[in-house]
């Protein structure tokens, strides 16, 4: 992958074809003598996913997923080979280009303003009843030294004027925001196979998005912060509690928030809502596609916050740990953290164990060490292709190893483990697990997010409480997991890994009956 240089001019495709032309009076260069004039004015973006060879079996079908953080003209060079064989090479010219793009023209001396022709024929959102404002500030985050506003009004190409006559010598930004039409909520949800659900909740909380609800809401009500956990209730819930568009609520998005907030990473980009000294939600989204941990640190006082707040993440039911505004926390690749902060605790629901552990034949040290058994008695465990896999998994796709049991994919396979538990009626039990994955690429367990993933998941086949993990953490963390549900016919532990290229390790199992019959959520 590269990226042209910001003092190159020029296009690849039009200054190419340019080149190339059939004009009887101009000497045609070569086309690797163009190739190689163009390609100069490119850098080489080692971070670029795409720096890496890729193998494809036969018969099958190959997919290089091409991202990159920042805007600007960029070239993909490839080259496709059999062996020592090459079927074919060359570059591919793309753009990455901002929804919204501004064009600045001083006039400091007369009339004495900054000429903004803004360009939003990419932004969808601009429509009837949206509004664009305009400001001259010293920095991001700084009170406007100069401001100006424009509403729809069918054109999607126009000029503002900046007054700059008061302002004094000096560096100056211009900063623009775009309102949705009368303060309405914009849905959104991208509708793509290989970005994870994290991702895109991550970029829904950063621009003040409602994410839509996906196709299998209804079948895969889990949530959590698994790129294959599909459920946006959480967030939906957390929208409703702070309010975004009610009075009083402010909007602080991560290009002008700096002085309030600090994701103590350049990667994780963080947007917040909060009503002064009464509440805050802060949702935040790491770009990189590698695992991250960071504190993150908020300016609680000078957004009102005198005294003791408390925090809380509704994607996982737990209570995270503050300390003057400080939280430690990790990201995976690509993926979210959403936390509310308030000055009254939250009312938690805290599952209580009742009794011993259900299942403790299937600890690692009590697995059988010989005869023609793989697992443990009541336990059945099959691998193979397809959704219904039958086989008997071999040592190499289950097996128990350093003291963890372990699930081995293939990108293909599906290896499963379960059991019916001993349970009764209208009682409740809650579900321990520690378990992580490490991923052949390091970082997603495979590309598509909805039919690859680890799942531990306790209750009946289609109504159960689920976990999914879908991409490895940070290293040397384990994911701890916490399932509650109550009985209504019966109850399997199913531990399941489908199509990865990835091994998961189970570290922790254990059922316990509750003390208590949990709440019914919230969202």
């Amino acid at each position: 992958m590269f990226k042209r240089k910001a003092d190159a001019r020029g296009s690849y495709l039009t200054s190419f074809a340019r080149g190339h032309t059939e004009a009887q009076d101009i000497v045609l260069a070569s086309v690797p003598e163009l190739i190689k004039e163009e390609a100069a004015k490119y850098d080489p973006v080692p971070s670029a996913t795409t720096n890496a060879t890729v193998s494809i079996p036969p018969n099958r079908r190959g997919a290089v997923r091409v991202s990159t953080a920042e805007t600007g003209e960029y070239l993909l060079r490839y080259r496709l080979a059999q062996g020592e064989q090459v079927l074919g090479a060359g570059v591919l010219p793309f753009v990455i280009a901002p929804p919204i793009q501004m064009t600045l023209t001083p006039y400091h001396l007369s009339p004495g303003i900054i000429s903004v022709k803004a360009d939003f024929r990419k932004a969808k959102q601009w429509e009837k009843g949206a509004k664009a404002k305009f400001a001259v500030v010293r920095k991001l985050g700084d009170k406007p030294l100069s401001e100006a506003a424009r509403e729809f009004a069918d054109e999607r190409e126009f000029v503002v004027a900046l007054p700059t006559r008061q302002l004094d010598a000096g560096g100056y930004l211009v900063t623009m925001e775009m309102g949705g039409a009368h303060g309405w909520q914009v849905s959104y949800m991208a509708k793509t196979p290989f970005i994870g659900y994290d991702c895109r909740y991550g970029i829904c909380l950063l621009h003040n998005l409602s994410p839509r609800g996906s196709h299998m809401i209804r079948e895969n009500l889990e949530t959590s912060y698994s790129r294959s956990a599909m459920s946006p209730t959480p967030i939906w819930a957390a929208r409703e509690w702070i309010g975004p568009y009610d009075k009083g609520t402010e909007l602080w998005g991560y290009w002008k928030n700096a002085k309030f907030l600090d994701t103590g990473n350049p990667s994780v980009k963080g947007t917040f809502h909060v009503r002064s000294g009464e509440k805050l939600l802060l949702g935040m989204l790491n770009i990189e596609r590698k695992p991250i941990a960071t504190t993150v640190r908020l300016d609680l006082k000078a957004l009102g916050f005198n005294g003791k707040v408390y925090a809380y993440e509704p994607h996982i039911q737990e209570e995270l740990p503050i300390n003057d505004g400080k939280m430690d926390l990790m990201f995976t690749g690509e993926g979210y953290r959403m936390v509310m902060i308030a000055t009254k605790p939250f009312d938690v629901f805290k599952p209580e164990r009742n009794g011993e552990n259900m299942i403790p034949e299937i600890a690692p040290d009590k697995w059988p060490r010989q005869g023609g058994e793989v697992v443990p008695a009541g336990w059945e465990a099959t691998q193979g292709v397809g959704k219904s896999p039958t086989a008997k998994p071999t040592a190499k796709e289950l097996r128990v190893e350093n003291g963890a049991i372990v699930m081995q994919g293939d990108e293909q396979n599906a290896v499963r483990l379960h059991k019916r538990l001993t349970v009764e009626k209208g009682k409740s039990y809650v579900l321990e697990a520690e378990a992580y994955v490490e991923c052949d690429d390091g970082v997603f367990v495979e590309a598509s997010p909805d039919k690859s993933f680890f799942r531990i998941a306790l209750g009946e086949v289609y109504d159960n409480n689920r976990r999914t993990i879908a991409s490895q953490g940070v290293a040397g963390h384990t994911e701890k997991v916490r399932l509650w549900f109550t009985v209504k016919e019966y109850a399997n532990v199913d531990l399941w890994l489908t199509q990865c290229k990835a091994r998961a390790i189970i570290k922790k199992l254990e059922v316990h009956e509750l003390k208590v019959p949990p709440r019914p959520r919230l969202d």
